[in-house]
């Protein structure tokens, strides 16, 4: 899967949490995550989204160094990698 799809994937996850439309280019790779407001129950629940859409395993240390959309789309690359 290519960062393209990765990032549109992971912008509908956050669009949908945060009630933000993708189309309107809000959600972008240097987006940093504190302009959502999110608390640790939305981080928790963004993780098992991202976990059941891309079939992997988030580490909580790995949630912990997030801190833009571009984190979690390399993120997601590098699981997929292995």
């Amino acid at each position: 899967m290519d960062r393209e799809n990765i990032l549109y994937k992971i912008q509908c996850i956050l669009a949908d949490q945060c009630s933000v439309e993708v189309s309107t280019g809000s959600v972008l790779m240097s987006t940093d995550l504190r302009v959502f407001y999110f608390d640790s129950l939305d981080i928790v629940e963004i993780a098992m989204s991202i976990e059941d859409e891309f079939g992997i395993e988030v580490e909580d240390h790995e949630v912990s160094a997030i801190r833009t959309v571009g984190d979690i789309v390399l993120g997601v690359e590098k699981l997929l990698s292995v």
